[in-house]
């Protein structure tokens, strides 16, 4: 690389954090979110302003695969 680069880790909030920064510098081509399956549900749990779909996808580095589990006495249907 020609030019420095700084790396501003935003812990707290299970990456709430992180997903408001990378929100509020819309545009910027300087920054990058390396993230997990947190940009689809923190939002939803935590109740955010935030979408995925304000995120442009650049690369993905892997990919994994997710199972949830739950008691059968949880109201929840599939």
């Amino acid at each position: 690389m020609k030019q420095p680069m700084v790396v501003s880790l935003k812990g707290g909030a299970s990456g709430a954090e992180a997903l408001i920064y990378m929100k509020t510098g819309a545009g910027d081509p300087h920054k990058v979110l390396i993230a997990y399956s947190l940009i689809y549900m923190l939002p939803l749990s935590a109740k955010i302003p935030f979408n995925w779909r304000d995120l442009t996808p650049v690369s993905s580095s892997r990919s994994t695969s997710s199972c949830c589990g739950t008691t059968p006495r949880c109201p929840t249907r599939t």
